[in-house]
């Protein structure tokens, strides 16, 4: 009887989760548009805005600078061959 309701279980908590990728991916769809065009309205109006506004000017600059290249703040190579 364990095993009957932790399958029960488990399979609730699939289901839930499979549902909420279905209406994730529905709404992400219905809404594509949408988004897509407030993400670049934002950029086009932080880049127009670049050099005269010094709030924008300060987080642009920090991105290209921190951001990838040799500074990089969010990937950071780990080494394979250390084992510490």
């Amino acid at each position: 009887m364990l095993c009957v309701t932790f399958f029960l279980q488990y399979f609730t908590i699939l289901l839930v989760i499979l549902v909420g990728m279905v209406v994730t991916s529905a709404l992400g769809y219905v809404y594509r548009t949408d988004v897509k065009s407030a993400v670049h309205d934002g950029i086009t109006d932080g880049l127009n805005k670049y050099g005269n506004d010094t709030t924008y000017t300060n987080e642009i600059d920090f991105m290209q600078k921190n951001v990838g290249g040799n500074n990089q703040l969010i990937y950071r190579p780990v080494d394979i061959n250390s084992h510490a």
